[in-house]
């Protein structure tokens, strides 16, 4: 299984998902998507596309990452409703 990160750049914040299973196809309108916002960005802080594909290793790590986020969100929205 293949599994591209890919990643949204602007100066102060980023944006990543990360895509399991694409086609040569679907990597091929990525990887010329990331060439287009890098061609059109015309300053540094202007968003940009990355596409990178990562091993299974750094995707395990990147999905727990984001169950705990998920998990501590939900504890933060369960503390809030508690306030009230």
């Amino acid at each position: 299984m293949n599994v591209y990160k890919i990643s949204l750049d602007g100066c102060d914040d980023s944006t990543v998902v990360y895509v399991e299973n694409l086609s040569e196809q679907d990597i091929s309108l990525l990887q010329r998507l990331e060439v287009l916002f890098m061609d059109t960005s015309t300053y540094g802080c202007m968003p940009t596309m990355s596409v990178y594909e990562i091993d299974q290793e750094e995707y395990a790590k990147a999905k727990k990452r984001r169950e705990e986020q998920e998990q501590e969100e939900k504890e933060i929205e369960r503390a809030e409703r508690m306030r009230f």
